[in-house]
């Protein structure tokens, strides 16, 4: 998946800006159908004539689970 920014912001210095997101097949223990999980961002931008580059690479995902409870104020 891929997004661009459509215009530059030039009150903020941003000149432009490119996000791609790769997605691949996870399965996880007790969860029946596979999901479809980010795997690897990279999001290019040029600030204020400077072109900036941020990667992450996501793996070894683990399910958790939470509860909460919600109290009404005193």
């Amino acid at each position: 998946m891929r997004t661009d920014l459509l215009a530059p912001l030039p009150q903020i210095g941003l000149e432009a800006q490119t996000t791609e997101v790769s997605f691949d097949e996870v399965r996880l223990q007790d969860v029946p159908n596979p999901l479809w999980l980010p795997s690897d961002v990279s999001v290019d931008a040029k600030f204020e004539g400077t072109n900036f580059r941020n990667e992450h690479r996501y793996t070894n995902y683990r399910r958790y689970r939470v509860s909460s409870k919600m109290l009404a104020p005193n």
